[in-house]
C-alpha cells in the first residue's frame, strides 16, 4: 500500500470533480493553486453566471421632447423668452429648426409643381369645362407660394434653382394625364418668380 505524504494538503473529492477543463489542475503537482482552482470550479458547478450578476443598465428616462412634443415647444419657447439658455434642449432645438427649413423648401417645390402642371393644362388642353377649376388651383398655389416667399425672401433663389427639376416632374404628370396633347418640352414663357406668380399665360376671353 503506497505511503501517504502527510505534507500535501488534503483535497475533498467533490471539490476536484467540479473543476472545469480550463481550470482543472492536479492538486498533487501544484498544491499552491488548489484554492483558486477549486473556487473557480465551484462557481461553475453551482450554475453561477458571473455575467448575470452584473447589475442591469436602467433604460434612459424619456425626455419631454419624446413624451409630449407640444409641451416641449411651449417649454422651449418660455425658456427662450426668459433667456434661460442653459436649460434648453439644444440638440432637439437644432433638429426642429433644420426640419422647419426643410419643410418650407419641400412645400415650395410641391406647390410649384402643382402650379406648373395646372398652367400647362390651362394653356394647352382643349377642355373649356375644366378651365375654371384650373384657374382656381393656379390662384391658390400662387397665393400660397407668395406667402412662403414673403416670409422667407431668401427662398427666391431656391425657387429659381429648382425650376428645371419641378418642370420635368410637372411635364411628366400632364403627359401621363393627357397623352393626346402635344405639350412643349421646355417652358416657353418667363421663368422669373414674379412672372410665374402673377402672369396670365393663356389668351383671355377665349373659352372662359
Amino acid at each position: 500500500m503506497p505511503r501517504q505524504n502527510l505534507n500535501q494538503p488534503a483535497v475533498i473529492r467533490s471539490q476536484t470533480e467540479c473543476l472545469t477543463d480550463e481550470t482543472q489542475i492536479s492538486t498533487l503537482d501544484h498544491p499552491g493553486v488548489v484554492g483558486a482552482t477549486v473556487k473557480a470550479g465551484l462557481w461553475k458547478s453551482r450554475g453561477q453566471n458571473t455575467d448575470a450578476m452584473t447589475p442591469p443598465i436602467a433604460p434612459a428616462t424619456p425626455t419631454l421632447y419624446d413624451r409630449d412634443l407640444a409641451l416641449w415647444y411651449a417649454d422651449t419657447l418660455t425658456k427662450l423668452k426668459a433667456g434661460e439658455l442653459q436649460g434648453l434642449d439644444i440638440n432637439h432645438l437644432i433638429e426642429e429648426i433644420e426640419s422647419l427649413a426643410a419643410r418650407d423648401r419641400r412645400e415650395l417645390k410641391n406647390r410649384f409643381k402643382v402650379l406648373l402642371a395646372h398652367l400647362l393644362k390651362r394653356i394647352y388642353t382643349a377642355s373649356p369645362e375644366y378651365y375654371r377649376g384650373c384657374e382656381n388651383t393656379i390662384d391658390e398655389q400662387r397665393e400660397q407660394l407668395q406667402d412662403i416667399l414673403s416670409q422667407s425672401p431668401s427662398l427666391h433663389t431656391y425657387f429659381e434653382s429648382v425650376f428645371d427639376e419641378v418642370w420635368q416632374r410637372a411635364l411628366k404628370q400632364v403627359r401621363n394625364d393627357y397623352p393626346q396633347v402635344n405639350f412643349p418640352g421646355q417652358w416657353p414663357f418667363s421663368q422669373e418668380p414674379e412672372a410665374m406668380l402673377t402672369q396670365t399665360f393663356w389668351p383671355t376671353g377665349l373659352g372662359d
